[in-house]
């Protein structure tokens, strides 16, 4: 089995002309970049159009990328720029979680991703939609660090880079979003899955 060419060997052979190694990002990351779009769109046609537009525009500025950070973080930071902006300009007036991204994404993009069988995902319903109420609640910069930290991965530097914070309000941020989730979701956690 071929070995993962890491991301920066692929950025500077694109800095070097070579245009398929940009395609292999795209393949990368294709996926992200759209759970990023859908998170903040909540709309599917909105979402594959800012994915496009998203890596036109890494394309474009990729050539002067200056490996200042990693690759994916800059490539992260630049979707949630561009989402932001998007929502600006259409007056969006607040970022909502995805409601069931695989089932809502179009089967062409993830082949083999994995879709729940109904029975799970009934049995999941009211848990879902509980943590996505509470996470939506939760004020705009603590509910970014969370969802930056628990659904993207992100180590506590990337956030503090990406969102442009000190690692330290960024700490106070994620420590204060997981204690209020923790209070609203108390009914669910000590109640087990009778509640649910």
């Amino acid at each position: 089995m071929k070995e993962r060419e890491p991301d920066e060997l692929l950025v500077k052979r694109f800095q070097k002309g070579e245009i398929e190694a940009f395609d292999e990002l795209f393949r990368r990351y294709r996926r992200r970049v759209y759970e990023i779009a859908y998170r903040f769109t909540r709309n599917v046609d909105d979402a594959l159009d800012l994915t496009q537009e998203i890596f036109l525009k890494v394309f474009k500025s990729l050539g002067t990328f200056k490996f200042q950070s990693s690759f994916y973080t800059w490539l992260f930071s630049t979707a949630r720029n561009y989402c932001i902006d998007y929502l600006r300009h259409r007056r969006v007036k607040r970022v909502e979680l995805q409601e069931n991204m695989p089932s809502s994404s179009p089967d062409y993009l993830f082949r083999g991703a994995r879709v729940p069988p109904p029975s799970e995902r009934i049995e999941r319903e009211e848990l879902r939609k509980a943590i996505e109420k509470a996470i939506e609640s939760l004020p705009p910069k603590q509910r970014e660090v969370f969802i930056l930290r628990h659904y993207e991965g992100l180590q506590l530097k990337e956030i503090a880079e990406i969102v442009g914070k000190r690692i330290g309000t960024v700490k106070a941020n994620l420590f204060h979003a997981t204690r209020k989730l923790a209070e609203m979701l108390r009914p669910y956690i000590e109640g087990g899955e009778d509640e649910v």
